[in-house]
C-alpha cells in the first residue's frame, strides 16, 4: 500500500497526485515512469553500441520502430518532459557512434555530414543518399489526452449515434498532424470507397487522385482504409464509368 501523494508505478507509467501549496491534494497526473525512462535509454544505447559497422540509413532503421513503439504507447499522458529528455539522449548516442566511426573528425564535421537543420527542428539525423531520417518524438509524435465518454452515452442507442461519430472523428484527428487532419475533415472523417468512419485505430492509406505523389495539395489526396486500398485501386484501374463520383471523390 502507499498514498497517492507519494504515487506508484503501473505498466510503465508513474500514477500520483501531487501536493498543492494550499496542503491540498491536485488532480492525478500520469507520467512515463522512471524505470520506463531507463529501459528504452537502455535499449537506444545496446542499439548504438552494436551498430558500428551498420550505415547510417541502417541504424535509423533499426531506431525508428523502438522510437516510435515507446512513444505511441506514452503519447497519451504527461509525456512531454520525457520526450524532450529521449530526444537530447539519442542526439548524445547518435553523436557517440558518429564519432567512433570517424575518429579524427570534429564534431562541426560530423554534424554537417549526419544531421540536418530545419525550421521545426534544431536537428534531424538523416540519410543524405536515402532521405531516410530519424524521427524525434518532440516534433514527430503527436501527444493527445484521453477523451472520456460521456456517462449517459450509450452505443447501441440511435439518438447516440451522432454523439460517437463526431467523437471517432475527434480521435482520429487528434491522432494525427494536421496535414491529415485538414483531408479526412474535407471527408467528414469517412473512408470514401466503404463510406465508414475512419478510427483513430485503423491504419490509413493515403491516395492521390491524379497519381503524382508530388503534388500534396489536399484536394487531391483522399485517405482510405488500409484494408480499402486494394478494391479502391481495382476500380480505379479498370476505369469503371463514374467511379470517383460514386466515391465522392473529384479530380480537382
Amino acid at each position: 500500500m502507499t498514498h497517492i501523494s507519494q504515487g506508484f508505478d503501473f505498466l510503465g507509467h508513474t500514477i500520483r497526485k501531487y501536493q498543492h501549496q494550499d496542503t491540498l491534494l491536485g488532480k492525478i497526473q500520469i507520467t512515463p515512469s522512471k524505470l520506463s525512462v531507463q529501459s528504452i535509454k537502455a535499449k537506444i544505447k545496446s542499439i548504438c553500441q552494436s551498430s558500428g559497422q551498420l550505415t547510417q540509413a541502417q541504424l535509423i532503421g533499426r531506431l525508428n520502430p523502438v522510437l516510435r513503439g515507446w512513444a505511441n504507447y506514452q503519447r497519451h499522458h504527461i509525456s512531454g518532459k520525457s520526450f524532450s529528455e529521449i530526444d537530447s539522449f539519442v542526439w548524445f548516442r547518435l553523436m557517440r557512434w558518429a564519432k567512433r566511426r570517424h575518429p579524427e573528425k570534429s564534431g562541426a564535421w560530423i554534424a554537417k555530414r549526419y544531421f540536418t537543420r530545419s525550421s521545426s527542428c534544431a536537428w534531424t539525423f538523416m540519410d543524405k543518399v536515402s532521405g531516410k531520417s530519424l524521427i524525434q518524438m518532440t516534433y514527430d509524435i503527436q501527444t493527445f489526452r484521453h477523451i472520456k465518454i460521456m456517462g449517459a452515452a450509450n452505443p447501441f442507442d440511435v439518438e447516440w449515434n451522432e454523439y460517437f461519430h463526431n467523437r471517432e472523428k475527434m480521435l482520429k484527428m487528434k491522432s494525427v498532424g494536421n496535414y491529415i487532419g485538414n483531408i479526412l475533415k474535407q471527408q467528414d472523417g469517412k473512408c470514401p470507397h466503404c463510406l465508414q468512419l475512419i478510427q483513430s485505430e485503423d491504419k490509413h492509406h493515403l491516395h492521390y487522385i491524379d497519381g503524382d505523389k508530388t503534388h500534396k495539395r489536399i484536394k487531391n489526396v483522399v485517405i482510405l482504409h488500409k484494408t480499402c486500398k486494394s478494391s479502391f485501386n481495382y476500380i480505379n484501374e479498370k476505369h469503371v464509368t463514374g467511379a470517383f463520383n460514386d466515391l465522392d471523390v473529384s479530380h480537382a
